[in-house]
This record gives structure tokens, sequence and C-alpha cells, in this order.
């Protein structure tokens, strides 16, 4: 919303019936809050990335988007692959619902992905434009790269890395309750 209408953080703000989500009344603001941006956003980016339960799924970063697309992307029936840097990580990663952890400080999330099958979807959370450069090679055929992690620095892929394996590159900067 903050980048169409100002208010976000206003008691009161008028913004189209698109925009807004019904909480229910038993659930508290601070518990439905995560559920708003970024869950909307992680939500919908893997719902219309074109995923089939079983797929396998990496979520790159485990911050404020990435949490919720692992906890998202596990209960909606996908293998689903949590990429972070720290082994200390890999408990809350599991924890969310990760099958597998991969610990970028300790080699290539893409190498590793590959042993894994290569990944049907990858959801770039982090705003790291290398992170997310190097992170396309860990996709299967027909993989997708789904973007939702903004970064002002260029990413560097090559045409050569999309071409044979026919990977595709998407943006997905928020979501509506449709």
């Amino acid at each position: 919303m903050a980048l169409s209408f100002d208010g976000g953080y206003a008691e009161y703000m008028i913004v189209p019936v698109e925009a807004i989500a019904a909480i229910p009344d038993g659930l508290a603001a601070d518990e439905a809050a995560p559920l708003l941006c970024a869950g909307i956003t992680t939500y919908n980016a893997l719902r219309h990335a074109g995923a089939m339960p079983g797929d396998l799924i990496a979520i790159l970063g485990i911050g404020g988007l990435g949490h919720l697309a692992i906890q998202y992307a596990r209960q909606m029936g996908f293998r689903t692959a949590a990429i972070g840097r720290g082994a200390d990580k890999e408990g809350f990663a599991r924890k969310l619902g990760a099958h597998e952890y991969i610990d970028a400080d300790s080699g290539s999330p893409a190498v590793a992905l590959q042993k894994l099958g290569g990944a049907r979807i990858a959801i770039a959370t982090a705003p790291d434009s290398k992170a997310i450069s190097a992170f396309i090679d860990g996709l299967g055929p027909n993989g997708k790269l789904v973007v939702i992690g903004a970064s002002p620095e260029p990413l560097s892929i090559s045409p050569n890395q999309i071409l044979g394996p026919r990977l595709a590159i998407q943006g997905w900067a928020s979501g509506t309750i449709g």
C-alpha cells in the first residue's frame, strides 16, 4: 500500500476495497500484522508461481519475508528448502517447516539445490542481488526465480544461464486478497 497510498500506519485512511482485508475479531492486531504486507506478498508469490504439491521450493532468506514463505510453502504441500547464513539458523528454519536447510556460509546454495534435484521455484526474499544472482543456478529445468526482496543493485545473470534450462525470472511486489 505504501507505494500507492499514504497512511498505511495511520489509524484511519481511505483505500480501494481490493486493498483491504477483514481481520477476525479473535485475532489480535499484533498477530495479524505480519500476515498483511509481508504475508500477502509471500503467499501470492508462491500461489502464482506455478508449483505443484511435492515440488522443491527454495526460499532464500529467513527474515521478515522468508520466515512466512517457509511456513506457507510447507502448508501448501511443497518440499521446502530454506537458505540462510550460518548453521545456527537451521533449527529455526526447520521449526518453521523447512524440510531442508542450506547454509550459504558452508558452500554454494545452487550446488546444494542441484544435489536435491534442482528447485522448481526459488523465492528470493533477501534483498541481496549478489546472492539472488548466484541462486539462479539452483533451479531445475523450467524453473522460476521469483524475486520479492528489493535491492537497488542489478542482478548479474547471463542469458546462457537461463536459455538452456528454460528458466524464468519474475518479480512480485505485493498482492491482493483475491
